[in-house]
Order: C-alpha cells, then structure tokens, then sequence
C-alpha cells in the first residue's frame, strides 16, 4: 500500500515538475573568514501558494539519509552545529526567495549545497544541481584615499571596503604615528548588493612625520587584511647647513693657496627647494627641485677670499645662509741652530756641560711646536712658529736624536739633530744564551758557549777577555766583544774576566762557567708492584707510587693521569703519589714527567683495578623494523670486568617463574624466532669478585595474521551472522569486502551491519546481513592485514524465490543428502590421515574440520542456500592472492602458525550446501527433532 502511494505521488510530481523551478549559481566563491551569500529564487505549483512553507539548505551534492543541514527555517536545533548561529535567509520565503547567507566562512564550509521547499500538508522539493561553494584565502585590502598634506594643516583622510554580503560587519581600524592625535568617523553605504564601510580619520601632522607609515587595517573574527600609505607632509625649507672637508667652523673656511675646495648647502624641505649660490651678491650656481647644491672653486687665489651665501625656496617660503672663505698654508722652512753647533745635523757635548737648541718655522696659522727625544716629548708650544729646548747638564741618558715637529690644521714639517755626550766606559755587561744570572753559566759538558762582553763609552773602547790572567781574546775601538768556547771542558771552569777603556777611563767585570748536565735515570717504584711496568690493585685498597730521577740542577717533577695532572714538585729529584682509595676511575697510565732547563725525560706505570663485574646488559642484534618470525636473533650479555668475566647464566621469565636456561655461552640464539619465544630474558656474570644480574630484555616476536578456527557464519531468523577472528602481532586491521563497498570500521552499509574490537593479538569482527534476502547473490569476505602479511575468510550467500515441484525437492534433497555422505566419508578419511602426523608435532599445529549443524528437511517452495568459503591467504602486504587447494593439500590452515607450516603450500577450500526450508520460530537452536533454518560452519586448522 505504501509502495502504491509513493508511486502516486510520483506521478503528481512529475505532472506538476514544470512549475517546480529553482535558480542557484552552479559555483559561488568566497574569502576566508568573509561571510557568503547563495543567490536563490524558486518556483512551486500555485494551488501551494497559501501554504505555510519551511526552507531547508543541505550540505551535501544530493539527499541522503542523515543528510548534514547548513540551514532549517522551522527548528535550527536540526543543523550541524558548526552551522548554527552562522546561517540565515536574506529574503522572504513567500517571494520566492530562498538565497541563504552564511557568516565567518571557514575551509570547512567548503562544498556543495542544494534548497530544499517542505510544505505543510504537500509534497516537498529538491531544488537541483546543487551550488558548490569554493573558499579562497583572505585578499580583499581597503582602499586608502590620499590627500594633499601641509603642515600645521587639518587633513581627512578616508579608508573604505567593500563586501557583497551583509553578515558579520568589518573593524576598520587606523595605525598613526604615536605623536599624531586625530579623530575617526565611520560611515556604511550600500549600492545594490556592495555595502561600503568608510572610515574617516582627520590629523595634523609636522615634518617630523614625513615619509612615515599610516595603515589601515580590516579585520573579520577570524582573519585581518591592511593597506598602509606613506605619508608625505609638504613644509617650507629649513635647517639649512653648509658643509665642506676644509671647514674649521660653521662660518669660516681657511683653504690653502692654489688648492681646490668643494661647499655643500643642504637644506631639509618638501617639495624639493631651489637652491642659488652667491658671491658678493652675485649669483655662481643654481639648482631647481633640489635640496643640496654644490660650489666648486678648483683653484683657490686672493679674489676667493669672502662671504659666500646659500638662498633656499619652495612654494611654502624660503631660507639662507653663509660662510666666509679664507686662504691658509702648512708650516715650512723649519730650522734648528744652536751655539754648539758643528755642522747642521749633529753636536758632541762633554758629559755635565749644557746646551741650547732652537727650532723656527714659516706657517699661517702659526704651529704647534714640540721637541722630542727618543719619541718622548721633551717640550712642547701652541700657535708660536719658536721653540727653545735647554739642556742645563749634559749626561749620557741625553746622547740621541732630537726632533722638531712643527704642524697646524693644514700639514706638518719636521727636522732633527743629534746630540752626542763624551764619557768613559760604564754599564759593563757580559751575556750568553746559557746564562742564569750575571754572575755565572751553567754549560751543559760538551756543548760549546758564546759570551759577549759589552759597554758603553764614546768614543768606542778597547776591550780584552783574560781566563787565568791569560788573554783570550782583544778589539779596539768597539763597544762589545765576543769570547767562543766551542767544546766545554773540565779546563773551562773558572771565573773569566772584562776589562774596557778609553780616554775617559776604564771598567772590568767576571763572570763564572760551571758545567751542568740534564736529567736521566728515572725510575718508579712501588710496595705493590709486581713488574716494572704495571700494578695489580683491588678497588677500594690504597698504594703509593715514587718516583725519582738523577739531575743537576734538580728537577721539576710532575704526575699525571690520563693527561691530567695530579701532583708536582718543583726543584726535587722525588715525588710520591699517594691513591687512599682505589675505584675503577683511577685505572690507566699514570705519567710522571721530570725537567730542567736542559731536558726532560719521563716513564709511566700502569694500574689495574680489579673490580666486580659491572652491571650486565643485554642486547639484541636486530633489524629496524622489529623482531619477525622466522628471523635469526641473538641475546649478548655484556658487562665491564677485571679480571674478566669467567661464567654467564641465562635465564626465561613465564609468568612469575624464572628458568634457567641450559647454555653458558655469552649469547643466546633463535634461528629462527617463533611465537614461543616470546618472553623475558636476562643474564648473570660471574668474574672471581662477584656477579652481576642484567636487566630483562623481552622478545616481542611479530607475525603475520592467521583466521582463527573460532571464525564461523551462522543463519538466523534475524539474518545472517558472520563472526572474523584473526591473531597476529601486531594485531591487524580488519577489512569486510562487500560487493559494492568495503568496510573498515563500525558501520552499516544499507542491511548490513559491521563492527571490530581488538583483544590482545586477536583482532574480532561481525558481519551480520539482516531483513529479507531477496538479493540473488551477496558476497562477503573478511581479510585482515598487518606490517607482515594477510589472511582472509570468504562467505558466498545465494538466497532465491522460486516455486519447486515436491519432485524437484525430494531430487534435490536426495542430491544433497548424497553429497553430504560422500563429503562425511573424505572428511573422515582425511582427519584420520592428518590426526597421526598432528600427533608428532602437537605443539605446533592443530586440526581442521568442517562441523555442520544437524538438519532436517522439508519440502517448501523456498531454497536457500549457505556456502562459506574459508580462505587464510598468509603473503607479503604487496603480493598476490593464492588460488585455493582442494582439503588435504595445504599445511596453513585457519588459526594455524605461519611460522611453522609450509608456507609454499595451497590453501584449503571449503563448501557447504544447506537448504533452509522455513524460517525459524524459535531462538536458533539447532536438534535432529525439529525443522531448523540454522548452520554453523566451523574451521579448524590441521
């Protein structure tokens, strides 16, 4: 009856479709964060005219059920809440207008859209196609009117924006200068569907504000846009300077005679000035719109000389300036005479007389006049072009040169003299590279020496070198002589005498050789030492280590540990060091380093710290990508020992119980890793100190998925139940393959409904197929897929209404019953094949069976059939399916270990047929009594 209305109305909708029209844009476009308008306008049948009407905008190409609304006139509650408060109508229902605005758009909102019309006691409307909204990113900048602005000078300057959509309204907001005070009106116009939004802000500015940023900026709840402009306030010229390299001040210039000189006028002003120099009120040089003029004069002469002015103007007034220019020369003809005075470049003064010298120079302005000696001023004089220096007591600190420096802003001159003094000979000195002190050297036997005997005396002295009294070595008229000893010798100890004169007097000095030789024989000893090279020490005792050297003189004497110092002496031939109490970190080479200044040697010692096995650890030498059945894994115990380790003990944690493991070996190998070997692990060392324990290392071991025997179909009277259960570590994602969609999470696909849960490594699904089957052919299959592989469980179902003869059924039945037998016997046959060699490898693998529920048959009009069809696919995530084998020909079945069958073998494929006669009235038990419409299909693995 209800198929039969529907039908009518229908054909009513098609009858009146030519007064059902709609008018909606097939693409609107909008701005992030803007709101939108959907032009809408649509046409209905008169006689619905006096109707009360509801308007609905779904978000979506077309109806469905559960359909997302956008928009409801009657009861918003109805729409999604990311819709609500945001839409709305622009226009009256009743006028045919249906266009819907929506506010603050996101990228969410992107999408289709379609209006539907709902009468109150007519048909409703779908108005199509559907308008597909697109949203773009936030470009729309305001506008910023520019205006003339002068300074000290009120200015309205305006901001406006436009939008085609009257929802959420726009700040409009302005960033000044912070000095700037203004005042801001804001006014909305609207021309057709353009509203303009205006803002008005009125300021004064000053120059300072000149080429600053003023911004105006728009801003939505959820986006921003600005436009800013530079501002350019017109004032009249000032600060006006004039600038030049030749300057002293800003109102004079002094120039050299015959140079060039370049002078610059600036001036600060907007619009640019015109500038004009002149020169006795005579114009030299003119700019226009230009705010820096230069004046070259190339060649200075007497007529330069004057006041040269700067004259600056634009359209808001005008200012000037000068500067004078006067002519100027570096100082020049310096001279330095003196009484005493031999020829022009030096005097000779006797020690304790005195001296007068005099520098004089030509300069305009007049120098600086300064004399020095031996770079240090000695006297000095400002704006004089004379400067006397007095020497009142000649001493030999005066022999030297003498300079005079003359300068003013434009150069400098300068000229010298040497003065030297007459004494005798003083400051007698004798050195050599070996020598410590003044009064001896220590000479390596058998190196040679260079001593050098010096003095100071003018005119140059004779100078003699005597060991014994005897002579060695003589010079005349020099103020240094050097004595060599190229081989040193027991004979070449002894004092060796200096001695120097002139016509002014006479000086001698000594000095003393002794022989010296650097440090040798070191040597380490210890109580605890068992060579010379090494010591054995349990930690926590303590030692001493000495060690001593033969030198002369005595040595600096140094430890260190691992390049670290730890204890030293100076000018000893012994060092102890004393370790009270020994750890593992005090092990190592321990240095010790003893010099002078004639070499150095050094020797070392080695201590070794017994200890306890430190704490041991295990690790596992793996892939990246984890622990994987079948591939070959090894446990290594290490841990640090001295002595090393003697005895390694390994050890399986199952549940709260610890197993000693059978092996003494450093490592514990799985080639390959199974399923059972997924446990705790952890190893104890044993050195002749003690033990350690290591820290539990557990084997995660992963494998592919495999159909549990648990998964099975089962007919009701409310449908058909499929249950999929898979294990595998890690636990895979479950998959049902319908016929025209595939499902992977809980959901309903029109009568079927799917769900799955995870267990540990078993991953649990439902596939149950309610309501009448009149479909001739549905199709289902389960697969689960992990990182290592996939396995899959296959159900056909066939469910056809077609009328039967009684004889067609008894033949039928007759058929089925046959094949049934005939199946039972290979079944049979075949478990009690498979059962003896099950039994060798009990732990590994378990039986497969087919177990259909008991039926029994009547004869009706209506077959239905069940035929599942169990499939454990176990291949690589990329590779291809396997074509099922006949039963008895593969060792993977369902819920059995792919680690331990032949994975190169077919998979078992197997039928059942059953006829369901009625549906069932009771709660799907199923007995040999009674007619049933209920089979269950079981998988057991071999």
């Amino acid at each position: 009856m209800i198929g039969k209305s529907y039908f009518l109305v229908s054909l009513l909708q098609v009858g009146l479709s030519q007064e059902w029209k709609g008018h909606t844009p097939r693409e609107v476009t909008a701005q992030d964060g803007l709101c939108v308008q959907i032009p809408c306008h649509y046409s209905y049948p008169s006689h619905l005219a006096n109707q009360r009407r509801d308007g609905v905008w779904f978000n979506t190409e077309e109806e469905i059920p559960w359909a997302p609304l956008a928009f409801h006139s009657k009861d918003r509650k109805h729409e999604l809440p990311r819709f609500r408060h945001r839409t709305r109508l622009s226009g009256d229902l009743k006028d045919g207008d249906c266009s819907l605005i929506i506010n603050d758009i996101t990228r969410e909102d992107a999408g289709p859209y379609f209006f539907r019309i709902e009468f109150d006691s007519g048909p409703s409307h779908n108005y199509y196609p559907a308008t597909r909204l697109h949203v773009s990113d936030f470009t729309d900048k305001p506008r910023i009117t520019p205006a003339e602005i002068i300074e000290g000078k009120r200015v309205d300057i305006s901001c406006t924006f436009d939008t085609t959509c009257n929802g959420t309204a726009p700040v409009l907001t302005w960033d000044t200068p912070t000095d700037v005070p203004g005042s801001v009106s804001n006014t909305v116009t609207q021309h057709g569907v353009t509203l303009t939004y205006t803002t008005v802000l009125s300021l004064t500015l000053s120059p300072k504000h000149h080429r600053q940023n003023l911004t105006c900026r728009v801003r939505y709840p959820s986006v921003t846009s600005e436009r800013t402009l530079v501002l350019t306030v017109q004032y009249a010229p000032r600060n006006l300077s004039i600038t030049s390299l030749d300057m002293i001040n800003a109102s004079w210039i002094n120039i050299i005679e015959g140079n060039s000189t370049v002078i610059i006028c600036s001036v600060e002003s907007f619009p640019a000035s015109n500038l004009t120099w002149r020169h006795l009120s005579v114009p030299m040089n003119r700019t226009s719109s230009n705010n820096e003029l230069w004046l070259v004069i190339p060649h200075v002469t007497p007529r330069d000389t004057g006041d040269y002015e700067c004259v600056a103007e634009n359209e808001h007034g005008s200012v000037e300036g000068s500067i004078t220019i006067t002519v100027e020369h570096a100082p020049r003809n310096l001279s330095i005479t003196s009484l005493d005075m031999i020829n022009a470049s030096w005097i000779n003064i006797i020690e304790g007389n005195s001296t007068v010298i005099i520098c004089s120079v030509e300069s305009f302005p007049a120098s600086n006049l300064t004399w020095r000696h031996l770079s240090v001023p000695m006297n000095r004089t400002s704006s004089n072009n004379e400067l006397w220096l007095v020497i009142p007591h000649v001493t030999p600190r005066d022999t030297g040169d003498y300079e005079c420096v003359a300068e003013n802003e434009h150069g400098s001159v300068e000229g010298s003299i040497t003065i030297t003094v007459e004494h005798g000979p003083r400051n007698l000195s004798m050195t050599s590279l070996d020598i410590i002190n003044t009064s001896w050297i220590n000479i390596i036997e058998g190196n040679p020496t260079v001593i050098i005997c010096s003095v100071e005396s003018f005119p140059a002295s004779n100078l003699t070198w005597r060991h014994l009294n005897v002579t060695m070595n003589r010079t005349s008229s020099n103020n240094e002589l050097w004595l060599t000893i190229p081989h040193v010798t027991s004979r070449g100890t002894g004092d060796y005498e200096c001695a120097a004169e002139n016509e002014h007097g006479a000086v001698e000095g000594s000095i003393t050789i002794i022989v010296e030789y650097a440090t040798r024989n070191l040597s380490i000893t210890s109580l605890d030492m068992i060579n010379a090279s090494w010591i054995n020490i349990i930690e926590g005792n303590s030692t001493v280590i000495i060690c001593s050297v033969e030198s002369f003189p005595a040595s600096n004497l140094t430890w260190r540990h691992l390049n670290v110092t730890m204890n030293r002496t100076s000018s000893n031939n012994e060092l102890p060091l004393v370790i009270p109490h020994i750890t593992s970190r005090d092990a190592g080479d321990y240095v010790c380093v003893a010099e002078n200044e004639h070499g150095a040697v050094e020797g070392s010692i080695t201590i070794i710290v017994e200890h306890l096995p430190q704490e041991a650890v295990v690790s596992i030498s793996r892939s990246s990508g984890g622990i994987t059945e079948g591939s070959n894994i090894t446990l290594t115990c290490s841990s640090e020992s001295v002595p090393p380790i003697s005895h390694y003990t390994w050890f399986r944690i199952e549940g709260n119980t610890s197993t000693q493991l059978n092996t003494r070996s450093r490592t514990l190998s799985f080639n390959p890793v199974t399923r059972e070997n997924d446990a705790s692990f952890y190893c104890t060392v044993r050195n002749p100190l003690g033990n350690s324990t290591s820290n539990i290392t557990h084997l995660d071991v992963q494998y592919k998925p495999e159909i549990s025997r648990e998964s099975e179909c089962s007919r009701k009277s409310e449908g058909v139940t499929c249950i999929c259960v898979a294990n595998s570590n890690p636990p895979g994602d479950l998959t049902w393959h319908l016929p025209r969609a595939n499902i992977s999470d809980n959901q309903t696909h029109g009568r079927l409904v799917s769900w799955w849960v995870r267990d540990g490594h078993l991953v649990i699904g439902s596939l149950i197929l309610t309501g009448p089957q009149d479909e001739e052919e549905v199709t289902a299959s389960c697969s689960v897929r992990n990182p290592h592989g996939e396995a899959m469980f296959k159900v056909y179902l066939w469910v056809k209404d077609r009328d039967f003869s009684e004889w067609t059924v008894g033949l039928l039945m007759a058929g089925i019953i046959l094949c049934a037998f005939v199946d039972g016997i290979l079944i049979f046959m075949y478990v009690k094949k498979r059962k003896a060699a099950t039994e060798e490898r009990d732990s590994e693998a378990s039986d497969i069976a087919l177990s259909p529920s008991p039926l029994t048959v009547k004869n009706q009009g209506k077959q239905n059939r069940l035929l599942t069809d169990p499939r454990n696919t176990t291949r690589d995530t990329n590779g291809e399916g396997d074509t099922p084998a006949p039963p008895g020909h593969s060792e993977d079945a369902v819920g059995g270990s792919a680690g331990h069958g032949n994975t190169d073998k077919h998979d078992n494929l197997l039928y059942a047929n059953i006829i369901f006669m009625k549906p069932p009235s009771g709660d799907g038990t199923v007995s040999r009594e009674e007619d049933t419409e209920y089979a269950q299909i079981r998988f057991q693995q071999n």
